[in-house]
């Protein structure tokens, strides 16, 4: 194998025609993109191989490497006519394709994934912690679902220092960024978080991913992009090949769509969660903290969020906020959407009223509620008054209407 030898596709005269993806067998391209090629894995091409580039009737596939040392391949013959059209490998070099496919096979089989971020003090951002966050549960679910299949899935972590902070919340899969893996757009927007730690205005990396911005990386994006780093099949899964029951096993196999789901459109702030610089707003706080234990609940709940600053489009998208966004002006926000139907507006629900609007139990936001014995509720509500109804099912003493 190569460390200093791939393909590089040039995008402006490609065809797409799907010849180099189809004739490697190394898992150099993407299999799962049959005709816009795609590398995945450049440390599977064999050194001096121009076997794609034979094939490419554009040629728009040259090579990393390839004129760091003219002479090494002096003399070499590369035309159509001396390709070895009697095998699967085209490599026209002396491979060993047939000796080692199992070989790579299984070499394939391993997953190595790389999560960069800022590190201060043994400080990190907060969207860099909750990118860290998705992927220790994905790589959990990951094994737990390809570990039948003899496939090991293992991450390290990469500490960068405010020098190289352009590459920090950046993952790659096998030495290749999730971007490259996925096809996805990378840009920046202000990190308050990330600022707070080195002193200085920062910019950090984002990703739109399926239409939506985010700023730490989704576990859903990690997880397509481990299986396409693996040539699996991320949407048509088989419940044979990836785990022995039909659980949420993270392969997909046995996901079942959400129940609910809550889209929460917020004011301009500085960051996703509005939770940066010195004064943080209780409120603010709060809700951060239930819809990061609303993801974890059993009852599958979708979580979107989106503020004027980060996300505009979202609110131009949605025709039922953006009219009352016109109508009513910023003061309209924040504006609670719940499948689909605006069912609050100007304020955030009290951690009760999303027991309501979502049909769960108080367990899936802070565990399980206080006795009556106790001061607080622990679901949100505030006011001193005699209990009226027991609407958040916790018998607290405090008041829950």
């Amino acid at each position: 194998m190569a460390k200093n030898w791939y393909p590089v596709i040039n995008a402006e005269t490609c065809i797409e025609c799907g010849k180099c993806v189809d004739k490697c067998t190394h898992g150099v391209y993407d299999k799962g993109s049959p005709q816009k090629p795609v590398v995945v894995y450049p440390d599977g091409c064999i050194d001096q191989c121009h076997g794609c580039g034979n094939l490419c009737p554009t040629g728009s596939i040259t090579y990393k490497g390839e004129h760091e040392n003219p002479n090494k391949n002096k003399g070499r013959e590369t035309t159509m006519k001396n390709l070895n059209t009697t095998t699967d490998c085209r490599c026209n070099t002396d491979c060993g394709c047939n000796a080692t496919a199992a070989a790579m096979e299984q070499a394939t089989k391993n997953l190595l994934i790389e999560w960069r971020h800022l590190d201060v003090d043994g400080e990190t951002c907060d969207r860099c912690y909750d990118t860290g966050e998705n992927l220790a549960a994905e790589v959990k679910r990951l094994n737990r679902a390809l570990s039948p299949q003899g496939i090991e899935v293992k991450y390290v972590e990469i500490k960068l220092n405010e020098d190289q902070v352009a590459e920090s919340n950046g993952i790659l899969f096998n030495g290749v960024p999730i971007e490259n893996i996925l096809n996805i757009e990378v840009s920046q927007n202000f990190c308050g978080s990330c600022s707070d730690l080195v002193g200085k205005d920062i910019y950090c990396r984002t990703i739109k991913f399926e239409g939506n911005e985010y700023e730490d990386i989704p576990a859903k994006a990690i997880r397509q992009a481990a299986h396409k780093a693996l040539g699996l099949n991320v949407d048509t899964p088989s419940n044979s090949a990836c785990c022995t029951d039909e659980s949420d096993c993270g392969c997909g196999c046995g996901d079942t769509p959400p129940t609910k789901t809550l889209t929460i459109y917020d004011p301009a702030m500085c960051c996703s969660t509005g939770l940066c610089g010195v004064s943080v707003d209780p409120e603010l706080l709060r809700i951060s903290a239930a819809l990061e234990t609303l993801k974890t609940c059993d009852t599958k709940i979708e979580v979107n969020r989106y503020n004027l600053t980060n996300a505009p489009e979202e609110f131009v998208k949605n025709t039922e906020v953006n009219k009352l966004l016109t109508d009513e002006g910023v003061d309209v926000l924040p504006i609670i959407v719940v499948d689909g139907k605006i069912v609050m507006t100007k304020r955030y629900p009290r951690n009760d009223e999303f027991v309501k609007l979502l049909d769960i139990t108080c367990d899936c936001l802070q565990g399980a509620c206080p006795t009556a014995t106790d001061d607080a509720c622990g679901c949100g509500c505030e006011t001193e008054e005699p209990v009226k109804d027991n609407s958040c099912g916790c018998d607290s003493k405090k008041s829950c209407c």
